[in-house]
């Protein structure tokens, strides 16, 4: 069934990546307020890796395409396939399947910053990974702000995942060249209703554009907190973006 699963995604994604131009902007946990232009296509095909106390946890790999369905307005869907293995036991198969729709409602000016909303439903997997868990579907509302500051690129984001968890926190961008650029993050994950331990995190990175259309992107962090339980001892995101 996991297999299936897996062929099924494969068979719908990679026509559009061999043949067009998300929810998150890899290689950060937090999305921006841009908006993909109107009748353009984006591909990000990512890994992850996440080294926690008790269970490591392998996204590999997360596809996201995203279109710009109407002026100002984009489109997206997300799928990851994970491999977690927790006290030497190994479970894989899809985690999750997600679309979302993002809104641009106020462009960047001198003295504020552009505003975008966006809205998230999720269905994650059952816990042997083998069928979606429709009973643990996800709403998630998030606004993100940005402002420029010379080569300097703030954005800040609030997510809640409705009955689950708030995600917030910040990133900095800094413009090396036209193609070169290097970021740092900081977000927390507060869980409600939940055992799982409230994260707060770091990563460090880059992202450099060696194609007209198309990036790669890599960042590594950790929890600023006490690592135990569900917060990360190490953390990593890197792959690549093409725009059609």
């Amino acid at each position: 069934m996991k297999k299936l699963t897996f062929l099924f995604l494969a068979f719908i994604i990679l026509p559009i990546l061999l043949s067009q131009k998300c929810m998150a902007a890899p290689p950060v946990a937090l999305s921006d307020a841009e908006v993909v232009s109107h009748k353009t296509w984006e591909v990000w095909f990512h890994v992850n890796y996440k080294d926690m106390d008790d269970q490591e946890g392998y996204k590999v790999p997360t596809v996201e395409v995203i279109y710009g369905i109407l002026p100002r307005v984009e489109l997206s869907l997300e799928a990851t396939y994970i491999i977690e293995k927790t006290h030497g036991d190994r479970v894989d198969g899809i985690d999750s399947i997600a679309t979302q729709a993002k809104v641009l409602v106020l462009e960047e000016g001198k003295s504020y910053p552009q505003v975008a909303l966006a809205l998230q439903y999720e269905v994650p997997t059952d816990e042997q990974k083998e069928g979606l868990d429709w009973s643990g579907n996800l709403w998630a509302p998030a606004i993100s702000m940005q402002k420029h500051f010379g080569k300097l690129l703030f954005i800040t984001q609030v997510k809640y995942y409705i009955d689950d968890k708030w995600r917030y926190g910040a990133d900095v961008f800094y413009l090396i060249n036209e193609r070169f650029t290097l970021l740092s993050e900081i977000y927390a994950d507060d869980f409600v209703h939940s055992e799982d331990k409230d994260e707060l995190n770091f990563r460090l990175g880059f992202k450099y554009q060696f194609m007209e259309k198309a990036k790669v992107f890599f960042a590594a962090g950790r929890s600023l907190l006490t690592a135990k339980d569900n917060r990360p001892e190490f953390e990593t995101n890197g792959g690549i973006m093409f725009e059609f």
